[in-house]
């Protein structure tokens, strides 16, 4: 009798597991089954195809409601031995109609027609990927993906999709399937390896050991205390205002160089802890904003790191507004990046209270300074950042 596994099993992880830890144990096994680290190379490919099938079954709350239902059958068939329960066999089935002569399609034809529909729905994935309208793109993937499951440009194009969104899980079980169906793409094999090492250092984060956990408390209660001796020393000696600012920009006219510099201190302190304690994921993943040309034939990327550093040094608030609008359009909020923008902004406050004399200065303008040190740690950060 041929033993399979369901998808439970295959996890490894019983029925009653919930989602967040079918995530869990689906990092743990992609890392595990990783080609780079298997020793049985073929064996590694064909669990990935099955862990990936598992994931994406059981981690959609109706797929998964489908598939216990069915797996629910199935036990109750092995149990009765396959038998019906029911006497309707007994009973004499009505003679059936012959079947009248159609006229039936060649197989050329249905295949054809097939293909020029997986292609139009590609078409419209590639122009809501490049339009950065990525509802409409995972909507045409999938219907390509229903006509051809083994497209493997429709898995990769929802693969970036769930990527540029921070859905890391999604994103990694569509580059899963793709990289089998397309093994020889060594574009895609990097970015699976790029991303089993990004969800590799989230998950640690989200549920290291007790002694990296620890480690990471006292790292940023550590950095904290630092920050407000910093700023108790401020509102205690904060300096004498900078000649040539007070010529040339009265807008900050009052600023110390102390002042300056604490922001600047702190602004990178804050960057770089928040980064290397895994707080914050990769800063090339979470300011650049990967898009296509219309006809897909040419990638191109907006840097919004870039546009966020020149338009915060004239003004945090404007370039925050800014970020906030490229990715409503973009439909790609970056918790990381938004957790930056909020950092920043209550240093700023912080600030602000800690330098009376110009305070109205510190809050309007001080996010200029502040912001970009912390990108600056951030990316500093993730240089050094430890595998916890």
């Amino acid at each position: 009798m041929k033993n399979t596994q369901n998808y439970y099993e295959i996890l490894g992880v019983p029925k009653t597991a919930s989602v967040g830890e079918i995530k869990k144990r689906y990092r743990e096994l992609v890392r595990l089954h990783h080609p780079d680290v298997a020793a049985d190379k073929a064996g590694a490919q064909a669990a990935f195809i099955k862990i990936a099938e598992a994931y994406q079954t059981l981690v959609k709350p109706d797929k998964r409601m489908l598939y216990d239902s069915t797996l629910g059958m199935s036990d109750f068939k092995v149990e009765t031995g396959g038998r019906s329960t029911s006497r309707t066999t007994d009973i004499p089935k009505p003679p059936t109609e012959a079947p009248r002569a159609t006229r039936q399609a060649r197989p050329e034809d249905i295949r054809r027609t097939r293909q020029s529909r997986v292609e139009s729905w590609m078409v419209e994935a590639r122009r809501g990927f490049s339009s950065g309208q990525f509802r409409s793109a995972i909507h045409a993937c999938r219907e390509a993906v229903n006509l051809e499951p083994r497209n493997a440009e429709a898995h990769i194009l929802m693969g970036d999709i769930y990527r540029i969104q921070g859905s890391l899980d999604e994103a990694l079980g569509m580059y899963t399937i793709a990289i089998q169906l397309d093994p020889r793409n060594a574009g895609l094999q990097a970015k699976l390896d790029r991303l089993i090492r990004r969800t590799g250092s989230h998950s640690h984060a989200a549920g290291g050991g007790g002694d990296a956990n620890s480690l990471k408390s006292i790292l940023l209660m550590v950095t904290a205390v630092i920050v407000c001796g910093l700023l108790a020393w401020l509102y205690m000696q904060p300096g004498q205002p900078v000649a040539w600012i007070q010529e040339h920009l009265l807008m900050i006219g009052l600023w110390t160089d102390r002042l300056i510099t604490i922001l600047a201190v702190n602004g990178l302190l804050l960057g770089f802890i928040l980064s290397i304690s895994g707080n914050l994921v990769a800063i090339e993943d979470e300011l650049v904003f990967p898009s296509v040309r219309a006809m897909g034939l040419r990638r191109v990327s907006y840097p919004v790191g870039l546009l966020l550093v020149f338009f915060s040094l004239f003004s945090f608030y404007v370039a925050a507004i800014l970020y906030v609008l490229i990715a409503w359009l973009q439909e790609s909020m970056s918790k990381s990046v938004l957790m930056s923008l909020g950092v920043s902004f209550g240093l700023v406050a912080l600030s602000s209270l800690a330098f009376p004399r110009g305070s109205s200065q510190v809050f309007y303008f001080g996010g200029n300074i502040i912001f970009p040190a912390f990108l600056l740690g951030w990316g500093i950060g993730d240089m050094f950042r430890p595998r916890w």
